[in-house]
């Protein structure tokens, strides 16, 4: 018995916001900060990176979950500008959350 190729891999990912920071010059990624206060490299378009947002501009960004050492994201990809959202709005949400 072979595979079949009727079946789609499903692939799971997570969602995070992040702060923009700066476009790393070295490639096509994004320079952010997480919730956490840790600093990652999210991958991004090359159109994307051609055209960045504003540094604080939050971004939505996909990953596989959290390393256990560093607690920074797992392969993140943007997935989209948050124009609707503020990175001081997000930080105090997550206060409430953790006094909750």
């Amino acid at each position: 018995s072979g595979r079949t190729s009727n079946l789609l891999k499903v692939k799971v990912y997570a969602e995070e916001d992040v702060k923009f920071l700066q476009c790393n010059p070295n490639s096509l990624k994004y320079i952010c900060e997480q919730l956490n206060g840790a600093r990652c490299y999210v991958k991004c378009t090359g159109m994307d990176y051609r055209n960045p947002p504003s540094p604080g501009t939050v971004l939505t960004v996909k990953h596989s979950g959290f390393f256990k050492t560093s607690q920074k994201m797992k392969y993140p990809f943007l997935l989209r500008i948050r124009t609707d959202l503020s990175w001081n709005k997000i930080k105090n949400n997550q206060l409430v959350n953790l006094s909750n």
